[in-house]
């Protein structure tokens, strides 16, 4: 039962990460080029407590489907987060799971249960609830605009990318171990954004501005925080061996640090003005809440 919790906490780094991307200055391409770079310690480590394994027939296959997918998820990730509020870009991310339950058996990440199932739709249903602000147009609200907002689209097509590569991350587990991969993996990323950056910086799409760099903290936090993702979904598929299953706690723990901070932050009088909404929807919130951890439970104790 305690390797559930290992999916939530790398749930919670992507949280942290999230709010780095939103925040941040730094141009798309930069951000992901240097925070792929810090990466690289911590990976180097953890390949050296794990050691170098023997390298199965599906393993390069699996990183060259992965790169350029996973690119491509990134970027809409963070032009999402910075076109878009994020109350109609989050509920996408509840989609990965149920795409998951379609892809995974077709690619070998798993066959869930039928409750397994059950319980992998409550965490969709209520990681939706959950980012879906009451009083707006309705609950359908996010998709309706898809064609009014560029974000929302953005995230549609992270979600559909998310259940294809997650698979591929469990082949990669499969016919190698996890620092190898994500080493590799990391490194073909940083450099698939540096040759970005330096197309679109020959084609005058981006400004020299953009690569003024006034502090790395931005970048380490951002590279600690996607380490800290990758090392405990990884290690989560390791033990779990269940894609959607793993993929449905990682939504879990995402979901529960933003609501849980927010609220947090909304109780201290320094941030009562910006985090007022978070008391205002607490019912609202509260009932997705539920429903996340209702299927969570359904998944630990009988998927």
């Amino acid at each position: 039962m305690w390797i559930f919790a290992l999916p939530i906490i790398s749930g919670v780094f992507e949280a942290a990460n999230r709010n780095i991307m939103k925040l941040s200055k730094a141009h798309t391409l930069v951000l992901l080029s240097l925070g792929y770079l810090f990466t690289v310690p911590f990976y180097v480590v953890w390949l050296w407590v794990e050691g170098i394994p023997k390298i199965g027939p599906n393993f390069w296959w699996a990183v060259f489907f992965h790169v350029p997918l996973w690119s491509i998820a990134m970027i809409l990730t963070i032009e999402a987060h910075r076109r878009s509020p994020f109350i109609l870009t989050a509920p996408y991310l509840a989609l990965t799971p149920a795409f998951l339950l379609v892809s995974s058996p077709l690619m070998g990440g798993g066959y869930p249960t039928r409750l397994g199932v059950l319980g992998v739709l409550f965490v969709t249903f209520g990681v939706y609830f959950l980012n879906v602000k009451e009083g707006q147009n309705g609950i359908l609200d996010p998709f309706i605009q898809i064609g009014k907002e560029k974000g929302s689209l953005f995230m549609l097509f992270v979600a559909l990318i998310g259940a294809v590569v997650t698979n591929l991350d469990f082949i990669a587990l499969k016919n190698a171990n996890g620092p190898f991969y994500v080493l590799i993996d990391g490194m073909l990323m940083a450099l698939v954004s540096v040759i970005l950056i330096l197309i679109y910086w020959q084609r005058g799409k981006i400004e020299t501005s953009e690569f003024s760099i006034k502090s790395f903290w931005p970048f380490f936090l951002f590279g600690f925080f996607l380490f800290g993702a990758v090392f405990f979904h990884m290690t989560a598929l390791k033990f779990i061996q269940n894609v959607p299953y793993e993929i449905a706690g990682k939504r879990t723990g995402v979901i529960l640090a933003t609501v849980g901070s927010g609220l947090i932050l909304a109780s201290l009088k320094r941030f009562q003005g910006k985090f007022k909404e978070e008391k205002e929807q607490l019912g609202y919130r509260l009932f997705g809440v539920g429903l996340i951890v209702a299927g969570m439970l359904i998944i630990i104790l009988r998927g």
